[in-house]
């Protein structure tokens, strides 16, 4: 993380928020200590320490492999990812050998499961012996047609996952903003989009992982790469001219609250992007949180419309997840680009 992304990007202490009517009382955070520095030179911090500037606070977050962790809990957050935090620098192969007689389901093999899911959904065109382009491949397209179209200075992305669509994001901004609550994800998001070569497990059938080396041009833009939550980000509202959220609409407790917080980071006359296959599950969505019934794309228009956006464009794209060699997931994406007035 460059040691003045804070400044680009003013993170919010969530310690000494405070709501005072309708405004806000809102303190920044700065990097306070530098513990590790990346070899590559500069000022890039690899470990330490964020601070409140709030005198009566003077809050502490850690930056942990560049990434600034702003969140309630941090320790309870990283603790509930568990085998999230298996460090990316691992050997895929010694990491595949591991799991081949462990039971399915323990947090280890789920977490190399979902790394191939989502690695090959938003890289697969970057990878040796690709399986095809990336199941995201238009909705990739569309976010970095509009990146290009139409530049902005600052934009950000809520539940970023790995990071490919951060990435288009930067070829359209002067810095954007990364956020997820996984570290994991993040760890390898943050290698990929230095440009870093990287290798990661793709699941052949069963307990079965193939090494597959990745590697991508690096972001074109400053990344600040932050572990939190995207219902409660560290940002001030109306911090970004561009807003992404992109097939988290059904992952997060509660989407209504998910769509108020992009609708609140947008700027006036800035823009929203979002996507979503609506596929509600228990353990993700509140029960009670569910939007629009039979028709939740036509609900998440109109609420969009009743927070003060204009719709500017829509359509259903195809989203196909590979789970292994032999099974498929197919989703039907809910696509919307829509103005802030």
């Amino acid at each position: 993380m460059l040691s003045d992304l804070p400044g680009r990007f003013p993170l919010i202490c969530l310690a000494c928020r405070a709501q005072q009517g309708n405004d806000w009382s809102l303190h920044t955070l700065e990097v306070a200590r530098v513990l590790r520095a990346f070899d590559r030179g500069g000022d890039d911090v690899r470990d330490g320490i964020l601070r409140c500037v709030n005198e009566t606070c003077r809050h502490e977050y850690p930056i942990l492999d560049g990434i600034a962790v702003v969140h309630p809990d941090p320790a309870g957050l990283l603790e509930r990812e568990g085998a999230g935090l298996i460090d990316p620098d691992l050997d895929v192969e010694a990491l595949a050998a591991l799991v081949r007689d462990v039971p399915d389901g323990t947090p280890l093999n789920r977490q190399l499961e979902l790394m191939s899911i989502y690695i090959d959904a938003h890289w697969a065109d970057c990878a040796t012996a690709a399986p095809g382009p990336p199941a995201s491949a238009d909705l990739i397209g569309r976010v970095a047609a509009r990146a290009k179209e139409a530049p902005v200075e600052r934009a950000i992305e809520l539940g970023a996952s790995v990071g490919r669509w951060t990435r288009e994001l930067a070829a359209g901004a002067g810095a954007v903003a990364s956020l997820d609550q996984s570290l994991g994800a993040l760890r390898r998001a943050r290698r990929l989009l230095a440009g870093e070569a990287f290798t990661y497990a793709r699941r052949r059938v069963g307990r079965h992982y193939a090494p597959v080396q990745l590697q991508s041009p690096p972001a074109a833009a400053p990344v600040l790469f932050v572990c939190g939550d995207a219902l409660d980000p560290p940002f001030a509202p109306g911090s970004f001219a561009r807003v992404a959220a992109l097939n988290i609409v059904d992952v997060v407790q509660d989407p209504g609250r998910l769509l108020s917080v992009v609708t609140s980071l947008c700027a006036p006359g800035g823009e929203v992007l979002l996507a979503s296959p609506y596929e509600w599950q228990t353990g993700y969505v509140g029960e009670k949180n569910r939007i629009g019934d039979v028709d939740p794309a036509a609900a998440v228009v109109a609420r969009l419309r009743g927070e003060g956006l204009t719709l500017l464009d829509e359509a259903e794209i195809p989203w196909t997840l590979r789970r292994d060699d032999r099974a498929h997931v197919v989703y039907r994406t809910h696509y919307l680009r829509a103005l802030k007035s």
